[in-house]
């Protein structure tokens, strides 16, 4: 199994990259690396969708669209470039913040259920099982919503961002059977489950990368069919080579060609 594709990189139209993040410099850094396809995805949410946090006041589709026109002048024969978005949870709406209208105009869409920081009420800090189960219920709506057919994959699922305590402690506190009941749908819509290879870095020995929480979780996604996507979460050009991590992660999974979704 070869890694073609890392589809989970953020230029500077995201408010939390590097200001000098670009397009060209993704394409540069992707072809050193050998890879033949990324994704540019910026953080997104629908304007008009009530609630949100202010960071996402001009992450609308205006904003990220505005670099449409530099993605496809920048493909080649060698490295497609593809337009897409890294989608918030709204608990407001109690699914995506994304339109059907606007993602028809993606080639792909990711969404997140552990940007918690950004959408989950800041008293669900102080008991764990709220926070674990705030994404568990976020993740189960998306599946329900109204563009669950467009979610090509969940980015870093249940690996809370920012968290102000180890995140891997929240994932024990969702059951197998909640696991598998998202992995289920997931596989049943063809939702794939991102490797995170920024996430995956952070494990400093083989033992602990096998033992923690969250190949738990992706352990579970596999036995129910899931299919996988590859994504360093870059957020500046030198940070995309993250994604050889996958090797590892993905020969500790067992995946074939068969398992791997791509775009």
């Amino acid at each position: 199994m070869i890694i073609q594709q890392d589809l989970h990189l953020h230029t500077h139209l995201s408010l939390c990259a590097s200001p000098d993040s670009s397009v060209a410099k993704f394409a540069t850094a992707a072809t050193e690396l050998g890879l033949t396809a990324i994704g540019i995805s910026n953080h997104y949410r629908e304007a008009g969708i009530p609630g949100g946090d202010p960071f996402y006041e001009i992450q609308n589709f205006d904003h990220i669209s505005s670099e449409f026109a530099e993605i496809a002048a920048q493909n080649t024969p060698q490295l497609r470039i593809l337009r897409g978005a890294e989608v918030e949870y709204s608990p407001e709406i109690g699914d995506a913040a994304l339109s059907p209208e606007h993602a028809s105009k993606l080639d792909y869409v990711l969404f997140t259920n552990s940007h918690t920081h950004l959408t989950m009420p800041k008293a669900y800090y102080d008991d764990r099982r709220k926070h674990a189960h705030f994404m568990l219920n976020a993740y189960l709506d998306m599946l329900n919503g109204q563009v669950a057919d467009k979610i090509t994959a969940v980015a870093h699922p249940f690996a809370a961002v920012c968290c102000p305590y180890d995140r891997d402690s929240l994932l024990p506190l969702i059951s197998d059977h909640e696991y598998m009941q998202c992995f289920r749908q997931s596989a049943e819509h063809d939702i794939a489950l991102e490797i995170n290879t920024d996430l995956w870095s952070g494990y400093k020995t083989l033992p602990e990368l096998w033992n923690s929480e969250m190949m738990r979780i992706f352990k579970l996604a596999r036995r129910c069919g899931c299919r996988f996507t590859f994504g360093s979460d870059a957020h500046r050009s030198s940070s995309c080579s993250s994604i050889r991590v996958g090797y590892l992660v993905a020969a500790m999974l067992e995946l074939s060609e068969q398992d791997i979704k791509r775009i």
